[in-house]
């Protein structure tokens, strides 16, 4: 598990890391420095793996306490389940390296959808803010017809 979360953030580093020259490398030279980058961050992930499992079955076999050998054999299958993972996961971006390219791209779109969203909010605001404005003269010159109707209308009232 431990090693999958390795495997992730070191890719996830990789990605952003990644400099930006002028030149740009076609793609398959990405895909063989990608292959090279995951397999050196992989393997001291395997060496430490395949040490554990013989620390793991060194342990089982021993027959001390029986609860600490059941607790071994299901860590042992545990670390077997990550490993299988794990080899999943390397199998997906070695066999198919353009998805794991994609990743990136899909994260640049994310972003740029939400910095128009926020500007569209911002828009939206300041008409809303123009849109009350224009109902507060709207509402004032009503208020001074009427004023100024009844005024008239007293007036007329009060000369007869």
């Amino acid at each position: 598990m431990i090693s999958l979360v390795v495997v992730i953030s070191s890719f996830v580093q990789y990605l952003k890391f990644i400099p930006q020259s002028n030149p740009k490398p076609t793609e398959a030279e990405q895909i063989e420095d990608l292959k090279k980058q995951i397999a050196a961050s992989l393997q001291p992930v395997m060496e430490e793996q395949a040490r554990l499992r013989l620390t793991i079955k060194e342990l089982t076999n021993t027959k001390v306490q029986p609860n600490i050998s059941a607790e071994l054999k299901r860590l042992d299958s545990l670390v077997a389940e990550t490993q299988q993972r794990e080899t999943k996961l390397e199998e997906v971006i070695l066999d198919n390296p353009s998805k794991a390219l994609e990743l990136p791209l899909i994260r640049k779109d994310v972003d740029s959808i939400r910095e128009r969203n926020q500007a569209d909010v911002v828009a939206v605001r300041q008409d809303v803010d123009r849109v009350y404005d224009q109902n507060k003269w709207f509402l004032g010159l009503v208020g001074t017809m009427a004023l100024g109707t009844l005024t008239l209308v007293v007036t007329s009232f009060f000369k007869k």
